[in-house]
């Protein structure tokens, strides 16, 4: 039949290659407020290390601000090695004094304080990175359930303040088990006189309550992560291996503090801090944290992107609309019974903006699509017509009568299909 039936057997193959890209869009400055987690350029320079971070050579925040879209910069920085989480100074011990302050250096509330007092404003794209939970313990001393509810209600109060400033991004870190740090000797937290026994009770207290305590300030605009440090310090203590690291504390291991970095980065540890390479670990999964949740709705987008191109390239085969490109319908169709291949080349580009809790992004996809598809033998779905018969009819003239001339001819023996037989396929 010349409207012909399209293909009801199609086989087709999508490939996309590597030009597929997304990126996400969030660009910032990165503040950092809390201890030596983050502190490079007071307290730490104690350490006398090349960069003056609370570790063998960079901490977390520097290599942050290499991993991520969020730029470090030391006069971002306001974190104090040996500080606590909420209000009230400790003594500056150096001789001389170490750098910024001569006397004592503010907790966590004070260092916020000082950020407000320079009038200084953190914008809605900037991250805030808040350590804790460390020092509070050596600090307040008494630790246990109670303690911990003092130092959430630390945090709590910072977050609201820093809000208050612009801030929009939080993830907050901190939990440095100083039981189980490797001294050369006694635990830290021992040296200290302090329960090991409180000390867990405080940090299962906090990494319980912490997250509730935290949720009222969650919203559209107001974004809070916490990485679980005391967890991650525990695994690599457990497990060096796992995470590429030898038991042990460079600044403890004979010959370590003075060779050469990448011999010094074989060890998670420098003096009770994370090393470069454990700091390194510590930012990339903070890097995670911040991005992977987002991602995910910028790859479904591609994804969806993608499979719509391939969908079009069918649905144009598959109806009338090509054969205005292809050329004659002869050419463009297969003969009946026989494949016939084709391919054509896809694109598609996506592009959202930032949402709640999902980055934008911008997607470039390309593709090919090939397959085969074949016209049906027109037997093997209908029947041919049966042939049209005119009846005679009788003249209504009274005076002479006619046969008229059928407007077909009668059909051959072989097309004929005789009546009360069924048509088979």
């Amino acid at each position: 039949m010349k409207s012909a039936i399209r293909a009801a057997a199609l086989l087709a193959g999508c490939f996309l290659p590597s030009i597929t890209q997304a990126q996400v869009q969030q660009p910032g400055n990165l503040y950092d407020f809390g201890d030596s987690f983050q502190d490079g350029q007071y307290w730490c320079t104690s350490f006398g290390t090349p960069l003056h971070a609370c570790s063998n050579y960079r901490n977390t925040p520097m290599h942050l601000g290499s991993l991520s879209n969020y730029a470090f910069s030391l006069r971002n920085d306001f974190a104090i090695g040996a500080t606590a989480s909420g209000s009230g100074t400790i003594a500056n011990t150096g001789t001389p004094p170490y750098p910024g302050y001569t006397a004592t250096y503010p907790n966590a509330i004070g260092q916020i304080a000082q950020f407000q007092a320079l009038g200084n404003r953190i914008g809605p794209r900037d991250l805030v990175m808040l350590s804790y939970a460390g020092n509070d313990v050596t600090v307040y001393g008494n630790p246990g359930a109670a303690l911990a509810q003092t130092v959430i209600g630390n945090l709590t109060g910072n977050v609201q303040t820093l809000i208050g400033l612009g801030a929009r991004n939080f993830v907050l870190l901190g939990g440095v088990p100083l039981d189980r740090l490797p001294a050369g000797g006694p635990s830290m937290l021992e040296q200290s006189g302090i329960s090991p026994a409180g000390d867990r009770e405080y940090y299962t207290t906090l990494n319980a309550r912490l997250p509730a305590a935290l949720a009222q300030f969650a919203s559209a605009s107001v974004q809070l992560r916490i990485l679980d440090a005391n967890t991650l310090y525990n695994r690599v203590l457990d497990t060096p291996a796992m995470y590429g690291f030898t038991f042990g504390d460079c600044d403890i291991i004979a010959g370590c503090a003075s060779a050469p970095l990448a011999v010094q980065n074989q060890y998670a540890f420098y003096r009770g801090h994370p090393s470069d390479a454990f700091a390194q670990l510590i930012a990339s999964y903070i890097e995670n944290l911040l991005t992977m949740p987002y991602q995910i709705a910028a790859e479904a987008d591609l994804a969806q992107s993608a499979a719509l191109a391939f969908h079009d390239s069918l649905t144009w085969r598959l109806s009338a609309e090509h054969l205005r490109f292809a050329g004659p319908e002869s050419a463009a169709r297969p003969a009946v019974g026989r494949l016939a291949v084709f391919a054509s080349g896809n694109y598609a580009y996506a592009d959202r903006s930032d949402r709640k809790s999902a980055s934008g992004g911008n997607a470039n996809a390309g593709g090919l699509t090939v397959g085969a598809d074949t016209g049906p033998r027109p037997t093997c779905c209908s029947a041919r017509p049966s042939p049209i018969r005119t009846p005679a009819r009788r003249s209504t003239t009274p005076t002479a009568r006619s046969i008229s001339t059928p407007t077909s001819s009668p059909p051959s023996p072989r097309s004929a299909t005789p009546t009360g037989s069924p048509t088979r396929c």
